[in-house]
């Protein structure tokens, strides 16, 4: 271990202990440390001021922990989600000199103008306006933070070792710390490559390109770079100014509404969202009345099934289907064995955490906060949640929250459940299971052509235990099960040649 790392290391203990942090891992150790280090303030105020101590990588950590109530309590999650980035903007001409070296260029080659007071600084990026040369449209540049690499990955390696130490002190039950530091730094390695975030905006502005809803800015992606980003410089007012929009006489129910339906158009007709939709990442232009999406680092995307899982659990869950909702868990947790009983168990355990929900007036029900309860029945019985998912949920948590911000009597499930029922029907459509068809045919033709050798074998394999038949009948006994799943699985062969060559005549008459 390096000097640096080991002066690292003791100021973050140093910080834990200031903080009384320390008492976590020795509470139950030592009666007399554990009231020397006692503290009057919660432990999520703790948290929450040693994390803003620790600088900028820890404020992160702390912004994406907030999101994980699936992992933490909810009032350690607040007190995170009030992280601010309060770091020291870099040097103006250095940025430039920065910029030039990324670009190989000089800076009065591309830009016309270049203002070296920053638009905006936080804890791994500045931003600095510009004029493009060839246009002479302002952009914005943002920047990576020079040398923030470095220390991004110097602060995850001691923060694997201060779980390792944390574990060997007192194992945390209810989470694997090794594994959310493992997710964190996906997260934020993802976050310093400018190139991911260039690619990703992109996809987004083809995605609602001529939208009347959604304005996402242009990338100039020729002078984009891993550390270095160029976009249109785009203006509007935050969404979070409730007052300003107002002062506009912009339509709030209708902006809520149609928060909801680009939030659930990404998920399902995209399959392709933004997963870090805060108020600070949405902007509202006052003049065409649409929102702006920026920051566009972090994306998620779900595979079909957990879109299918979704789209029926939400369906289910307002029509207080809780014996599906039960089945579909168990389905989703790849059991070959399916227990009656279990099932009604977890029917049991979802009708008491859902039925209070209901209580409430409809318009109060909350998506985001459904989700988290199913996390906790994923947790009881053992089922894996995908990290789409859980990205999903804090996105919708967001959208909610701003609309009903927006909107207060914003009736989420009035909006989204002709929208969800729509894409369940489009996916039983015969255009879309042919579509779907035609897609896979490559990759079915592809593998098709392995069958007469697969067949081949299968009847080298035959006659070897048919010449054997009066040599060893034992062996035969012990295999019988084999040949019979053999014979079952030629017959199969035989029944997908028909049944593809019925699909290829049906998709051809489709078509024609």
């Amino acid at each position: 271990m390096k000097i640096k790392e080991i002066r690292r290391i003791f100021f973050i203990l140093k910080v834990f202990l200031k903080h009384r942090l320390l008492g976590i891992l020795i509470l139950k150790r030592s009666k007399f440390l554990s009231y020397m280090i006692h503290s009057k303030k919660p432990i999520a105020r703790r948290i929450c001021l040693s994390f803003q101590e620790l600088g900028p990588i820890w404020i992160k950590l702390g912004q994406f922990l907030s999101t994980r109530e699936d992992l933490l309590s909810k009032k350690i999650c607040k007190q995170l989600s009030s992280l601010q980035n309060r770091v020291s903007v870099f040097d103006g001409k250095l940025a430039k000199s920065y910029i030039e070296e990324s670009l190989g260029k000089k800076i009065q080659e591309i830009f016309a103008d270049f203002n070296e007071i920053p638009l905006a600084s936080a804890s791994i990026s500045q931003i600095h306006g510009a004029i493009l040369k060839k246009n002479n449209l302002s952009v914005i540049i943002k920047i990576i933070r020079p040398e923030i690499l470095s220390t991004i990955r110097t602060d995850i390696k001691l923060l694997f070792k201060l779980s390792d130490w944390i574990n060997f002190f007192k194992k945390v039950k209810f989470f694997d710390l090794i594994e959310l530091i493992s997710e964190y730094k996906r997260t934020i390695i993802k976050e310093l490559n400018l190139l991911n975030e260039s690619v990703n905006t992109m996809q987004l502005r083809r995605n609602f390109k001529n939208s009347s809803m959604l304005y996402i800015p242009k990338i100039y992606i020729e002078y984009s770079r891993t550390n270095v980003m160029v976009a249109e410089r785009i203006y509007g007012i935050s969404i979070s100014n409730v007052k300003k929009l107002k002062e506009r006489n912009l339509d709030l129910k209708k902006l809520a509404e149609n928060g909801v339906k680009i939030f659930f158009t990404q998920v399902f007709r995209d399959n392709f969202f933004h997963a870090d939709m805060h108020p600070g990442n949405i902007l509202v232009d006052d003049k065409l009345s649409k929102y702006i999406g920026v920051d566009c680092g972090i994306v998620g995307s779900l595979t079909k099934r957990h879109r299918y899982f979704l789209a029926k659990n939400f369906i289910n869950f307002f029509n207080r289907n809780y014996r599906k909702i039960a089945e579909s868990l168990i389905d989703l947790s790849e059991r070959e064995d399916k227990d009656e009983s279990e099932i009604y168990e977890i029917e049991l355990f979802v009708r008491t955490i859902c039925e209070p929900i209901f209580k409430k007036p409809i318009s109060e029900i909350s998506f985001g906060k459904f989700l988290l309860r199913l996390f906790s029945i994923f947790n009881r019985f053992n089922v894996k949640i995908h990290p789409q998912i859980v990205l999903l949920q804090k996105n919708l948590l967001y959208v909610e929250s701003l609309g009903k911000k927006l909107y207060p009597n914003l009736d989420l499930w009035k909006t989204a459940k002709p929208f969800i029922e729509e894409w369940l029907h489009q996916q039983l459509k015969i255009s879309s299971i042919l579509n779907l068809i035609s897609r896979e045919m490559p990759e079915l033709v592809d593998r098709l052509k392995n069958i007469p050798e697969l067949f081949d074998k299968f009847l080298k394999f035959s006659n070897h235990y048919m010449n054997n038949l009066h040599n060893n009948n034992r062996l035969i006994v012990h295999n019988s099960k084999r040949i019979d799943r053999l014979i079952r699985i030629s017959k199969l062969i035989c029944y997908f040649l028909i049944l593809k060559t019925s699909l290829i005549l049906i998709l051809s008459i489709y078509r024609t």
